[in-house]
Formats: structure tokens, sequence, C-alpha cells
């Protein structure tokens, strides 16, 4: 095409003319069509203006070629994109988002070349992270939201995943990197499901966590719009639950990001913002990798509105209960802000504490009687209840009444139950009296599926 060359197409005067002229010299669709074409579109992004990209976009947009089996000339096109001019928003209002549209429309209509060009894709994406201006982080929101693109990236290979991940984070480290820009945080939206997807070997976990860990440190908010997140903010959201959901069954990867995951949990706006205290859960069979960061995170349960901790503070007391024993008062009185069918996590914990220091739950059997009041809570109160009653039996003897009434609400509790009344039942003769009467009622008046607990108890 002759007018491609002239000074009417470049100052883009005339480009309508040049429209037409694609549109005759494709409609044979032959080889001869498809190299018009991307010599239409190379010229598009030599001239690099609102215009020529928008020219860009609409003739790829129409199907005039079939890119199917033509990955070369796909690749030829992309790797032209490393040529445009880097303009500034104020420069030009429309040129930067006008790029995106231009790649992102490539790449979606040339879907069936995916596989092959993956490599070229994923090397474009590293240089415009590595370039990291506005207009090439257009760029990387072009490629990263292209559809089918997405999942590619996911499945990129280790050297392809280390090579974005460095590159992304060359991009938030720099001296120059805005976390606060529209175009990050748009960039960073996508690109970190596929980091956190694609990140399988040890080496590109440990940048993963590098990288999870860098953002955790910095501000995760607007400070002029405290509920939009910055880029640091952003990429936490979605690596931080990927990362923990695919290591949960390796702790010595769990324990790369345990000490930022505590930090942000104790920053009650951001734990709230981002429910991180959810994902605590994820740690209730890997107590001992919380236990080194007890005291901060008692700290995080006990000033904040984080309750779900409260479901793996049983877990981490078995491997650290130093801080646990020293603040039991705060972790009592926290109770109360809690409603009670969440307070299982609590008797739980207080079963744990009763097993290795009975004396420190002693002055808390009041608290283990409200635990009858709700049937999630009733068997680790009555299981505690069991340990301090072998500890020290006196303060119990005027609980039988209580938890007679506690078989009547609960009759699926009656072992517990005859469990704490038989110890109660050892303290003197008269007890001993009482309580084997209540047992010998039971073999006659109880669940006959029982009875076996009930002789047993009772020998």
């Amino acid at each position: 095409m002759e007018c491609l060359n002239t000074d009417e197409f470049k100052t883009g005067k005339n480009l309508r003319k040049a429209r037409e002229e694609l549109e005759a010299a494709t409609k044979s669709k032959d080889d001869k069509a498809l190299r018009t074409m991307v010599d239409f579109l190379c010229a598009c992004l030599d001239c690099s203006t609102e215009k020529h990209m928008e020219l860009f976009r609409n003739a790829v947009r129409d199907n005039l070629v079939k890119w199917k089996g033509h990955e070369k000339e796909v690749c030829e096109v992309l790797d032209k994109f490393r040529t445009i001019k880097e303009i500034k928003k104020e420069d030009d209002t429309w040129y930067n988002s006008r790029t995106d549209d231009a790649v992102e429309e490539l790449l979606e209509r040339s879907k069936t070349c995916h596989k092959k060009i993956r490599p070229n894709v994923v090397s474009l994406l590293v240089f415009a992270l590595n370039k990291g201006s506005e207009t090439f982080l257009h760029l990387a929101k072009g490629i990263t939201w292209a559809d089918g693109i997405r999942d590619m990236l996911n499945k990129m290979t280790d050297e392809e995943s280390k090579s974005v991940m460095e590159a992304f984070f060359g991009l938030i480290k720099s001296d120059t990197f805005d976390p606060e820009s529209t175009i990050a945080n748009a960039v960073t939206s996508w690109l970190s499901t596929n980091l956190a997807e694609s990140a399988r070997s040890t080496e590109n976990v440990k940048l993963l966590s590098e990288i999870i860990n860098y953002c955790s440190e910095r501000d995760l908010y607007n400070e002029d719009e405290p509920d939009r997140e910055t880029t640091y903010g952003m990429a936490i959201r979605t690596l931080m639950p990927t990362f923990l959901s695919k290591n949960m069954s390796n702790p010595e990867n769990l324990m790369l990001i345990t000490p930022g995951f505590i930090r942000l949990l104790g920053n009650e706006e951001v734990s709230e913002q981002m429910s991180l205290s959810s994902y605590v859960s994820m740690f209730m069979q890997q107590g001992e990798l919380l236990a080194p960061h007890a005291d901060p995170l008692l700290d995080a349960f006990i000033k904040n509105d984080a309750d779900n901790i409260v479901d793996v503070l049983p877990a981490v007391y078995k491997h650290n209960p130093e801080p646990f024993q020293k603040r039991l008062p705060e972790i009592v009185e926290k109770m109360d802000d809690i409603d009670a069918n969440r307070q299982y996590g609590f008797y739980h914990l207080f079963h744990e504490i009763s097993k290795s220091d009975p004396q420190a739950m002693m002055p808390y059997i009041e608290k283990l009687e409200e635990g009858f009041d709700d049937a999630s809570c009733m068997s680790y109160a009555l299981q505690t209840m069991k340990e301090l009653c072998k500890y020290d039996t006196k303060p119990f003897l005027d609980k039988i009444d209580k938890l007679e009434e506690a078989y009547k609400s609960q009759p699926m509790m009656c072992y517990f139950i005859y469990e704490v009344l038989s110890l109660i039942g050892l303290y003197n003769e008269e007890y001993a009296e009482r309580i084997m009467a209540y047992l010998t009622d039971k073999l006659t008046s109880g669940d006959v599926m029982y009875q076996s607990s009930v002789l047993m108890f009772m020998k």
C-alpha cells in the first residue's frame, strides 16, 4: 500500500482513504492480503498517535484477514509494539487507552495462535513492565486483560513466570512508581492472579513470597480515598489468599509469608477491609507456624475486630502456651465482644489450657457454665470442667444441679456430664451417694444407647 509512506497517512489527515485501500487489498484473503494487513498494522504503530491506534484496533476488529496458522505474522506485529512512542496522559488524553485497546484486540482476534505465540506475549509483557511508563503499562494492561491470554499466563513455564515476576517486582520497587496509579492497579488486578497461579518452582514461590512481604510493608490504601486500594493493596488481596491456599500443605513455604500475614492482621483497618482474619482458619492444622508469632496474633485478636482468629488459637497454644497464660484475662474479657454462637474456639482453647495449666483456668469456672447455653460450646466446656475437677473438685460441688440441667437440655452430652459428676462423687461419701443415685436412675430412665457409659462411671 503506497499510502503508508505518505505524509498524509503519517500525519493522520486522511486515514479513511488508507482504510478503504486496506479493505480492497485484503479481499483476496490470501497470503498477500495477510502481508498487506501486517504492513498496515506495523505502519500504524510506527506513527503512534491516538488516531493510528484506533485505526489499528478497528482494522483488526473487523476480521479483514484470518490469523489461524500465521503465528509468525502475529508475533511480527506484537514485536512492533516495543517501538511505540511513550506519551503522557496530559499530552494526549486518549492515546494510551487506545494502545491497550489495540494490543488487546489483536490478541483476542488471534486466539487460535495463543499456544504458539505465548513466548512472544510473555516477552512483550516483561518488556512493558520493565519500561514502566504510562504508555507501556497500558500495553501491559491490554495484554493481561485479553480474553484467552489471562488463562494462558496462568500456565507459564517456570522460566517465563520468573521473568514476569522479576519485572513486576522491579516495577513496584522503582523510585518513580506511583502505587496510586489507576493503570498500575488495572495491570495488577489480573497479573497478580497469573503470578500466584504460575509460581510452582521453589525459586518462584520464594520470589512470590518476597513480593507479598514487600507489599505488606507498604500503604495498602489510598491516603485521600481510604476505601481505594493502592497497587500494593490490590496485590496483597489477590496474592495472599492464593498463596496460603496453594501452600497449606507445605509449611516451609508458609513460613515465608507468615510474618507479613500476622503484621497485616494487626492492622485493624487493613485486616477488616480485606477480611484477612477469615484466612486464619487455614492454619488450624498448622499451629506451629503461627506459634512464634503468638504475641502479635493475640494483639490482633484482642484489639481488633478479628473474631475468626479465635478458631486457630488452640492450635497455636499447643506450641507456645506462655503468651496465652500471661494474657488469659484479656482473652476471657474478649468473649463479651463476641456472639455466643461464635465462642466455640474459646472453649476449645480453655480445654487445651486446662490440660496443661488447670490452675490458670480456675478463676473462670463461671465462664464454663455459660458454655452450657450453646450446643457447639458445651462439649469443650464440659471437658474443661472435667480437667479442672480433677485438679480441684471442691469448687464444683455446687454444680450438680447445673450439670443435671445441662443433661436435660442436651442429653447427647451425657458422656461428658457423667464424667464430671463421677469426679464430684469421688470427693466424699456424701457426694458419692448422691451421684450414685443419679446414675442409677439413668440406668432405667436414660437413653439405652448410653447405659454402658453410666455403668462405667458408676464403677
